[in-house]
């Protein structure tokens, strides 16, 4: 069976420092696709020569999940394991999973959290500074809030599912759930997880 390996959580919450170390090792050889990089990416190949900000941004968006449904279909296709990267903040984030799960996927996710709506804030301000990519203020409000509104909605399409606190650096494990069943909580839980994942607690 398949698997499909996906690192979430907040923006500046260290998915891309972490995330790879984090997923099984038969899994770290994976290419991860990143949809927050390749955006940025995107965005500013079509700034270059699309003067209208808004436009730009469509086109780099929509450039983005062609991508990702070509290499996921590719995947698919060949029922090969799959690896991505992304933000889980709104419903229809969540048709990616139940699709994979219809092609007999077996679904993991590593979700990396931080304590507050500033402390991303902060991060992404950090990596902005050393030269890393931009995330607009909204969007990291979106996704802070969002994806843990729907994790705590939605984990039950998750097979496998590890959440991690990144607030003070090296990630600390909070829960580990393996075919459906929990293995480990950890006995002093931060408070971003026991008001929003009241589910999971």
């Amino acid at each position: 069976m398949p698997n499909l390996h996906i690192i979430a959580g907040h923006n500046g919450a260290g998915k891309s420092t972490f995330g790879k170390d984090l997923l099984p090792k038969n899994a770290q050889n994976l290419t991860i696709f990143d949809g927050d990089l390749v955006f940025s990416q995107k965005l500013k190949h079509f700034s270059s020569y699309i003067k209208v900000h808004k436009y730009a941004v469509q086109e780099a968006d929509d450039a983005t999940v062609e991508e990702f449904e070509r290499l996921s279909k590719e995947a698919i296709a060949t029922q090969s394991d799959f690896a991505y990267e992304g933000h889980f903040s709104n419903e229809n984030s969540w048709d990616t999973i139940r699709f994979f799960r219809k092609q007999g996927y077996t679904i993991s996710m590593i979700f990396l959290g931080l304590k507050t709506l500033e402390s991303s804030e902060k991060r992404v301000s950090d990596r902005v500074q050393a030269n890393g990519f931009l995330v607009p203020a909204y969007a990291i409000h979106h996704n802070y809030y969002g994806n843990l509104k729907f994790l705590n909605i939605h984990h039950d399409l998750i097979d496998n599912l590890s959440i991690w606190d990144s607030s003070f650096g090296t990630p600390q494990i909070l829960l580990v759930i393996n075919n459906h069943k929990k293995e480990y909580q950890s006995t002093e839980l931060p408070n971003w997880f026991t008001e929003f994942l009241p589910d999971l607690v």
